[in-house]
């Protein structure tokens, strides 16, 4: 672990500690300008100060330096007449994810940055942002529902209207933020609505499509898989991160504490409820103890689990409980899935199954589905599926919930006469 150094180390130049943290200054337009980096002043830390200074003043000498780029929150903007007028939409895009990076974790930086880019293309990378009116906004919303996608070899015609809605959200929060420095004078993306949605029903499998998946498996350890994750409900980050460490089968337990987010990397589940003890079914637990022949004497591995508090990290190790490398012909050297490579596998077993193509988030859906279809209280399930409330499940899988009044009504009469004191019956007189 990197350690605060001591106060006698010599700093490189132009480096300093000042309250606590590093800033670094340099010389611009005649003046001595600091700027704190608002990070401690680790060996590592001094380091990347020292380098960045070194890039700020290689700017300056070259004539390519931008103020409010590298600093868009310094209060020396004004000393130099940075004119908010001319920041451009790339500027402003690059100004914000700056600003949002100590507040998101990398997988969410890293979407972030991309839907970046297609906002940025969309609306001009070169235009000033003071220039913007309604009609852009309205023109952007517009591009990313209509405009083909040719980024990848899976060229598509416009997007979503759940995908359109996420990136006007972004560019909103971006363009308040551009409201809030004095960017831009006005709201002119206000009266552009979100794009209005059905919400789309769950597609949980079949008992019969279950079996032909389980079928359709070319080794067991898919079917194990399968089976685990429809009668668990984990999402498929937490489906691959799952170690023989997090399984006690005499309790039949499994924890979930990691995820692997799409950037490749180990983090924390989202939430805090999503740290939570499962609760396994017999068709789980049977699904583990064969895989436990499968697996189970790999080696294990020492990861790096992000944790959500910034710049922290813990490290796991972890016996995973689905191993690529047990079907592997020498071209997967990981030790667990990735999630295109499991999303991969889906595909080809539902394609040999011959069931409707889903995306593999639909073992999740079928596991709440089937326990509502069974008589399952609504806040068991949420928890078992890491949500803190039961609301979310009867938002979504309200149509799963039976109609069992009327069971409900003689399941507490039998209670009732079994906890509730008698009445004392009331004596009549004789006539």
């Amino acid at each position: 672990m990197d350690r605060p150094i001591p106060p006698t180390v010599k700093m490189p130049t132009g480096v300093e500690v000042h309250g606590g943290s590093l800033r670094i200054w340099f010389m611009y337009r005649g003046h001595r300008c600091r700027e704190s980096l608002g990070v401690p002043p680790t060996k590592a830390n001094i380091k990347k100060a020292s380098q960045q200074r070194s890039h700020i003043t290689y700017l300056i000498r070259t004539g390519a330096f931008d103020y409010g780029e590298a600093f868009p929150e310094s209060p020396n903007l004004a000393r130099f007449g940075v004119n908010s007028a001319t920041i451009t939409v790339s500027q402003l895009a690059q100004r914000w994810l700056r600003y949002k990076a100590l507040d998101i974790s990398n997988n969410t930086h890293a979407r972030y940055t991309s839907m970046l880019k297609t906002i940025v293309n969309y609306m001009g990378p070169d235009r000033f942002c003071s220039d913007l009116r309604q009609q852009d906004f309205a023109e952007l919303r517009s591009q990313l529902l209509d405009a083909p996608q040719n980024h990848t070899n899976r060229a598509k015609s416009g997007r979503t209207v759940r995908t359109v809605n996420t990136y006007l959200t972004i560019a909103r929060q971006m363009f308040e933020f551009a409201l809030s420095n004095d960017i831009v004078e006005s709201r002119f993306w206000e009266s552009v609505k979100q794009l209005k949605k059905t919400r789309s029903k769950p597609e949980p499998l079949s008992t019969d499509e279950f079996g032909r998946l389980l079928a359709a498996c070319l080794h067991p350890q898919d079917a194990n898989l399968i089976t685990v994750a429809v009668y668990t409900g984990l999402r498929h980050g937490e489906l691959i991160s799952l170690a023989w460490e997090d399984i006690d089968l005499t309790r039949r337990e499994l924890k979930v504490s990691r995820n692997l987010a799409s950037i490749g990397e180990f983090v924390q589940p989202k939430t805090e409820s999503g740290e939570r003890v499962i609760k396994l079914l017999s068709p789980a637990v049977e699904a583990l103890q064969a895989q436990q022949a499968i697996t189970k004497l790999y080696p294990s591995n020492a990861i790096n689990v992000v944790l959500r508090e910034k710049r922290r990290i813990r490290i796991d190790h972890c016996t995973f409980v689905f191993n690529p490398l047990v079907t592997a012909r020498g071209e997967y050297e990981k030790p667990h899935y990735s999630n295109t490579s499991l999303e991969d596998k889906w595909t080809r077993i539902c394609k040999r199954a011959g069931i409707k193509r889903r995306p593999p988030y639909q073992t999740r859906h079928t596991f709440a589905c089937w326990m509502l279809s069974n008589g399952a209280n609504p806040a068991y399930i949420a928890g078992q599926m890491g949500h803190s409330t039961a609301q979310m499940v009867f938002n979504v899988y309200g149509d799963w919930i039976p109609e069992n009044d009327a069971n409900q009504v003689a399941m507490l009469e039998a209670s009732l006469k079994k906890s509730a004191p008698h009445m004392p019956h009331k004596k009549t007189r004789n006539a």
